[in-house]
């Protein structure tokens, strides 16, 4: 007992040592050099199993003053007492350093939060501790010793993925723009409650674009014994373990602590970029993201999309935050822009439409626009269920103008035009954005979802009405082939942007008012 109170004691003092030369070191330097470099400033939320980041950087003092967490919600609580929610969270039962000492921190840890380049974050279980309005530790639950300080009913639940998913979401925007690095248990089996938390995190993160850490393929190649203490469920690591892990952890905290120019292709339905530069659809911000990708590759940027400020980011992945505020910076880029236009920026929109569309330009797309989140997809499979589709079916797209009603004479012309590109015992999805079309025409072979749309470039969406439109453009991704009925010259840019990313072959036929 002594010597875990004089390990404990030193490992303080080392922090706050480095803690100092860190200070020191932003004082006087203002660069970076491959000789005298100067180490990222670490914070973690997490547990012991994250100690050896201590011999390799300065960290912060907050989890060795407030708390060590455990599960996602109890990180953004913690997350939120430093940065001053101290209100709400003003019992000792919320964090676990408070019950060890019987009292809450009064320190303010806005200048760690400041400090810090990297935070690293455990996850290290799916059990949740929901205590009044907020979330306790485990210990407070557990420990029959602290019962006396709870006044209410705990309520304890498994966290879904969902739930997880949109807590990392919410993690990544409260610590943004600092870099985060989130590492799950050690699971030394191929199966269980652990495995499969360990695999899900895995999963979402790299959804998120979010840099994770799975110990288990460091330590899986090493006895048991020689990497766990012995007898120990939690997986607490031996010396010989802690040493093992910290070669992984400083490899992906200095990848992390290295800066690269970034092309951020940002996607926004604010209401003053709407009225400012026209409302951009779709179908333009996954055109303009084809070029973005190609001109960083020229100018050796790292190329990266963001709709964190637009409702897309409830039904898809978004792998890259931007700041509300910073959407002032945003720099809007039309007229066939060449790579000369985009040094030197960061924030940029185009919907610069390139014909040259190559299979690392599909591949980005769908990395980092078009993966949907894990409600979205259930509720894409249930709607293709529902229609009965199967995997054997077409689209019939037809794209009526945008501010002129479809006349009747129209619609007769365009129904007798429709029903001779139909094939017999063909099933037909039959979208479009017009809703007299989609009443007007009628044939078996056409199956409608009977769906809300909308334009995505507007400020006003409903967001029922964009998922709907977003389900309709999922469900023909995955189409045998798309008949597109159109007045403009360019088609739509709907269905055109889905046969170019997919492959689907595209029948265009243009039609007259």
């Amino acid at each position: 007992m002594l010597n875990r109170i004089v390990k404990k004691i030193r490992r303080i003092y080392i922090t706050q040592k480095k803690h100092l030369q860190y200070l020191l070191h932003k004082k006087n330097m203002t660069s970076r050099s491959t000789k005298n470099q100067i180490l990222p400033m670490v914070t973690i939320f997490g547990s012991c199993r994250q100690d050896s980041i201590y011999n390799l950087y300065p960290v912060t003092r907050i989890r060795n003053e407030l708390t060590y967490t455990h599960y996602t919600k109890e990180v953004i609580q913690a997350i939120q007492y430093c940065l001053g929610n101290k209100t709400e969270l003003n019992e000792l039962v919320y964090f676990s350093i408070a019950l060890l000492k019987g009292r809450l921190p009064h320190k303010n840890y806005i200048q760690d939060f400041n400090l810090t380049d990297v935070f690293v974050i455990e996850i290290a279980s799916r059990i949740a501790y929901k205590y009044k309005s907020n979330y306790i530790h485990h210990e407070a639950y557990d420990n029959k010793n602290y019962h006396h300080l709870l006044d209410q009913p705990v309520e304890v639940t498994d966290l879904t993925d969902i739930e997880i998913e949109n807590d990392l979401i919410k993690i990544r925007s409260l610590l943004h723009p600092k870099k985060i690095l989130v590492v799950t248990h050690n699971s030394t089996k191929k199966s269980g409650r652990r495995y499969e938390l360990v695999e899900s995190i895995k999963l979402i993160c790299k959804k998120l674009n979010i840099p994770v850490i799975d110990p288990s393929l460091t330590t899986s190649d090493y006895p048991e014994n020689d990497v766990f203490l012995p007898n120990d469920q939690a997986r607490h690591y031996t010396d010989f373990g802690h040493k093992l892990i910290e070669v992984t952890y400083k490899k992906s905290i200095d990848e992390l602590a290295i800066k690269q120019p970034e092309l951020v292709q940002t996607y926004t339905n604010d209401a003053n970029k709407v009225s400012k530069h026209t409302a951009h659809g779709f179908g333009d911000f996954l055109m303009g993201s084809i070029y973005i990708n190609q001109i960083a590759e020229k100018l050796n940027y790292e190329a990266h999309v963001s709709f964190n400020n637009h409702p897309l980011s409830n039904f898809f992945y978004n792998r890259h935050h931007v700041c509300p505020s910073d959407l002032e910076k945003v720099k809007y880029i039309f007229d066939a822009p060449t790579p000369i236009d985009f040094v030197n920026e960061n924030l940029v929109f185009t919907n610069y439409q390139i014909k040259n569309i190559r299979l690392s330009d599909k591949q980005f797309l769908i990395k980092n626009c078009l993966t949907p989140r894990i409600k979205f997809l259930s509720e894409i499979e249930a709607l293709k269920d529902k229609l009965n589709l199967g995997n054997n079916y077409s689209v019939l797209h037809i794209r009526s103008k945008d501010f002129e009603k479809i006349s009747e004479k129209t619609l007769s012309k365009l129904q007798v035009s429709v029903l001779k590109q139909l094939k017999p015992n063909k099933k037909y999805l039959f979208l479009s954005n017009d809703q007299v079309i989609l009443d007007r025409l009628c044939d078996q072979r056409l199956v409608k979802t009977q769906l809300g749309r909308c334009h995505s470039g507007e400020s006003d969406i409903n967001n029922e009405d964009l998922r709907d439109t977003l389900i309709e453009f999922m469900l023909m991704t995955k189409s045998q082939e798309i008949i597109q009925f159109s007045p403009y010259q360019w088609g739509s840019n709907f269905s055109n942007i889905i046969a170019k990313i997919y492959d689907i072959p595209l029948y265009k036929i243009n039609y007259t008012y």
